[in-house]
Formats: structure tokens, sequence, C-alpha cells
């Protein structure tokens, strides 16, 4: 449900900012695939603004977030522990990526109704990750700034002549590095490592 609020927020904020006189309104939902065992694959949504500044080229400005949720087994604890303190239990996972995203489509290929482009796009966002026990209660969490960038594949199509809408399905190879180390206490830092993944995301685009 907090995705789903987050989406129809940035929905709103996006249609009130006609000042922008952007040509089109970009909502997209995607699966998500990392190496990162604290963020897991997580669900993907998207929410932009789409302008052409010149033929073949769209430009969009996007708000991201990223969510994951599922069940592991390990310990929660960091840094020292005494032993026999921290036993093996059940743990319930959770991340997020809240991301900014500024992009660029250069179209290589225009067919009537379709077209393919090359996708490349910058990423400035927040990671944050919580894992708690379900035996013992124990929780571990962090949090990171961070910036990165993805390039990818599009394929764009306008279903019915008429229709003001257009699908578009697009695969991406995106990764995260840390704007700056984390200074915790314990030394619990799962994201100073930075984040790579591969992206599947299908769009709906509302010409205006």
């Amino acid at each position: 449900m907090t995705m789903v609020r987050s989406m129809i927020l940035a929905v709103i904020l996006v249609s009130a900012a006609r000042p922008l006189h952007a040509q089109s309104i970009d909502v997209a939902v995607g699966r998500a695939w990392t190496d990162h065992d604290r963020l897991g694959d997580p669900r993907t949504g998207a929410v932009g603004l789409v302008f052409a500044p010149v033929e073949r080229v769209r430009v969009r400005a996007a708000y991201m977030l990223y969510v994951a949720k599922f069940d592991g087994f390990g310990v929660v604890c960091a840094g020292l522990v005494e032993p026999g303190t921290c036993p093996a239990e059940s743990l319930r996972e959770e991340g997020r990526i809240h991301a900014v995203r500024l992009g660029a489509t250069l179209d290589l290929l225009l067919r009537g109704r379709l077209a393919v482009g090359a996708v490349a796009g910058l990423q400035l966002a927040r990671a944050t990750t919580v894992t708690r026990g379900r035996d013992t209660g124990n929780t571990l969490s962090a949090a990171q700034a961070m910036l990165g960038g993805d390039v990818g594949v599009e394929l764009s199509v306008a279903p019915l002549p008429p229709s003001p809408l257009r699908l578009r399905l697009g695969g991406y190879l995106a990764g995260l590095l840390p704007l700056r180390p984390e200074l915790v206490p314990d030394g619990y830092t799962p994201l100073g490592g930075g984040v790579a993944a591969r992206r599947l995301e299908l769009g709906l685009v509302m010409l205006r």
C-alpha cells in the first residue's frame, strides 16, 4: 500500500506541473533483480514527465520507487556480540530505493506506430534496508544516499492511431554507488558496496 500511495501522490504532483509544458506523462511498473541480499528482487514503479526537445530524442524526468519484502534466515546482530546471545532465526527483510531519474531515449528505429530506442539515464537515490528477527524481535537497519545510472533498450507502440496512449516496454542495466561512506558505531554497512540491478519495466505514456 505504501508503494501505491507514493505513486498516487507522484501522479498528482506531475499532473499539476503544467508550467513545464511536458508533451506526455509516463507511468510504469516493473520488476528488478539486484545483486544485494538485503534489497532482493524488488517491485518497481515510476511516474514522470516526458519532453521531446529534438526529433527522435525524448527526455524523461521521473520519480522511481523500488520495494522488496521477503523472508530469510540468519542472525540479527552487528558489532561485538557475546557468544550465544545472537541465535540464528527466521528473518523478515525489507528493502527500498527512492530515486529521482533523468534520462534520454534516442529512437533508432521508427516503423509506423512502432519505435525502438536506446536509453541512458542518471539516478540520485536513497536506499534503506530493515532486517527483523521473528523470534528475538531484534532489528538492524541502514540507509545510504547513492548516485548511479542505467542503460537499456525500449520498445514503444501506439495500439490505436487516434488514441493518446502508447505502451512502452523497457529492459535496463543499472548501478548505484554510495555518495559517501556510511558512518555507524556498530560497523553495520550493508549498502557500502553499492548495488547493481537488471530492470524490466512496462509503461503507459499519455500524450498531452
